[in-house]
């Protein structure tokens, strides 16, 4: 279960050309998890245990649950993946990229334009 790396000219483990993919309506309803998201604040600017290990990381991730903020599985800490892990908290998304995309590591999706499918979620009814 990883999230989508940063296209690094090869189809690693988890980059969209290898995940199960759903882009547009589809993914709003072959998602659950996307209603449940909060419009959560950022903990940070950056990935505070990178930090605290003296790490770098490549792009960053929130966490639509709790608003924690963590590297992507192109960095060598993994931290976002290792935070839905240890909270099973289903759904991130691009953090300090300006890209409108998400991810849900439940079901393996990755989900955009995540704003605009996030809030038709929302209002569907159950």
């Amino acid at each position: 279960m990883t999230e989508p790396g940063t296209g690094t000219g090869t189809a690693a483990p988890g980059d969209p050309a290898r995940a199960a993919v759903e882009v547009g309506a589809s993914a709003a309803s072959a998602c659950e998890h996307l209603a449940d998201t909060k419009d959560v604040r950022p903990q940070s600017n950056t990935c505070p245990e990178c930090l605290a290990s003296g790490q770098s990381w490549v792009e960053l991730r929130l966490c639509q649950e709790c608003g924690t903020v963590a590297c992507c599985d192109s960095s060598n800490g993994k931290h976002a993946t290792a935070h839905f892990a240890a909270t099973g908290h289903p759904i991130a998304m691009a953090f300090d990229t300006g890209e409108d995309w998400g991810w849900c590591y439940v079901d393996e999706l990755l989900i955009m334009p995540f704003d605009e499918l996030r809030e038709r979620a929302r209002v569907q009814p159950s």
